[in-house]
């Protein structure tokens, strides 16, 4: 059974709404340059054309989003694996080529420095195509080992987990159909996520290619970067972002209201109510929020200023086993257990009671490393902040340490504010200022790195 793009048959929208993907502004680049979908198919097949035939995966390294997506559907078309590296760092890619033989890199700027292994940099042709002309097939097995994926590694070493082709084209059809992103009008998308993380990977490449979404090919960072690429869009702008990135938008000081913003999709950590009532706020725009990991994608979503419950996607449903709870249905090709403490209701809603890894148990008492960061990031003048067990793992727990940036509070004030929600006996010590915390690409901290940076 094969997906076949040309046809566009997983799209559930009419044939105006369709044709809106053969415009010339599907995607469009940093530099403002527009490439219709056409264009991308030939793109595509170029790509495959100067590729390998005899390797099994390619090291997907590219950060322009246009060149990724192009390299991801090249590589498929091959019956190719792409591998997605947790980071660049070159003791990963090292790692990974050692783990995966056969294998080469796709990257869109030379690399620093190059592993041992055949490297192929993305270069498309800039010369665009008559619409008239018509564009190739593009068949990729549905059951197709697309990617490789690797978990964020917070709480130990990254896992790798398999996504085939089916399953990452199920799930955005679920987002789509739960955001409304499939209905007839025009939308581009703007990431400040790397299309290499799930989160990306799911809500920036495959929505334009499964649905009727536009996309910004660049990843802005900064605040006025983002601010540019917004209203950079011909419609209503869709940002995919973080909790990081979508703080320092807040505090940035700059008016948002006038870029055209439609909706913002936060994910990758756990969003503040007051975080997403200040975006509801500055934007205009509902903030919602997508619940999933690397293994099962998105699986549930809110709008958070509507409170702490999350609804799951369609046909996706939860069910208690010794270990707490596993989820399937939907998209999932096999039930996975949940790393997370649910409390489930009948009607497919649920709370967040923090991840099994989370929980501490000091001088008889339990608490989550979840919920203490909760009550932690919520006190004013607290800009970012998190607690860390220094024990090593599998010692017992005898105190806690928080690290925190909140600039122009004391040491005495924090430890007030503290412990005015949670019990003296999970109050931090030591206590750690520091300007900014060490969090990857996505947001996400790593006990590895917390602790590096509480011994430092």
């Amino acid at each position: 059974m094969h997906q076949d793009l040309l046809n566009f048959e997983t799209l559930s929208v009419n044939e105006k709404a369709r044709s809106s993907l053969f415009t010339e502004d599907w995607c469009i680049r940093e530099n403002g340059t527009k490439i219709s979908f056409q264009q991308h198919r030939r793109d595509v097949h170029a790509l495959a054309a100067t590729l390998p035939d005899n390797a099994r995966f390619a090291l997907n390294l590219c950060q322009d989003r246009y060149h990724f997506l192009v390299a991801f559907v090249a590589v498929a078309l091959k019956r190719q694996t792409n591998l997605l590296p947790p980071n660049r760092a070159l003791g990963v890619q090292r790692e990974l080529i050692q783990q995966y033989p056969n294998c080469y890199i796709l990257c869109d700027a030379p690399l620093a420095d190059v592993p041992e292994a055949p490297v192929f940099e993305v270069k498309l042709p800039g010369k665009k195509i008559n619409r008239a002309i018509s564009s190739p097939d593009i068949g990729i097995p549905r059951d197709h080992l697309a990617a490789i994926l690797f978990t964020s590694g917070t709480s130990g070493k990254p896992v790798a987990v398999h996504k085939c082709w089916k399953e990452l084209e199920a799930e955005v059809q679920l987002t789509a159909a739960r955001f409304g992103l499939n209905r007839i009008g025009k939308r581009h998308l703007v990431a400040t996520v790397p299309p290499q993380h799930m989160f990306g990977l799911a809500n920036s490449i495959m929505l334009p290619l499964v649905c009727n979404v536009g996309f910004i090919s660049n990843r802005p960072f900064f605040p006025e970067d983002i601010r540019l690429a917004l209203k950079a869009t011909p419609g209503g702008a869709v940002l995919v972002t973080t909790p990081i990135h979508l703080k320092a938008c807040i505090n940035s000081g700059l008016n948002w209201i006038d870029c055209d913003c439609s909706l913002i999709i936060s994910a990758t950590a756990p969003l503040s109510q007051k975080l997403a009532a200040s975006a509801e706020e500055q934007f205009g725009v509902p903030v919602k929020e997508i619940y999933g990991s690397t293994e099962t994608g998105a699986i549930a979503s809110r709008r958070t200023t509507d409170g702490d419950e999350w609804l799951f996607y369609s046909g996706i449903s939860a069910q208690p086993n010794a270990d707490g709870y596993v989820v399937s249905g939907g998209h999932l090709i096999n039930p996975c257990r949940m790393s997370d403490h649910l409390q489930v209701r009948s009607d497919g809603r649920f709370r967040l009671l923090g991840r099994h890894s989370d929980m501490i148990k000091l001088a008889g008492k339990r608490a989550s490393l979840f919920e203490l960061n909760q009550k932690l990031n919520q006190i004013d003048g607290v800009i970012d902040g998190s607690f860390i067990d220094p024990a090593a793992p599998g010692r017992e727990t005898r105190r806690l340490a928080a690290i925190v940036v909140a600039p122009g509070m004391s040491r005495k004030e924090l430890q007030n504010a503290l412990a005015e929600w949670i019990d003296p006996v999970f109050l931090p010590r030591p206590l750690l200022f520091v300007d900014a915390l060490p969090r990857n690409e996505t947001g996400k901290l790593t006990q590895q790195a917390l602790r590096a940076l509480l011994k430092s």
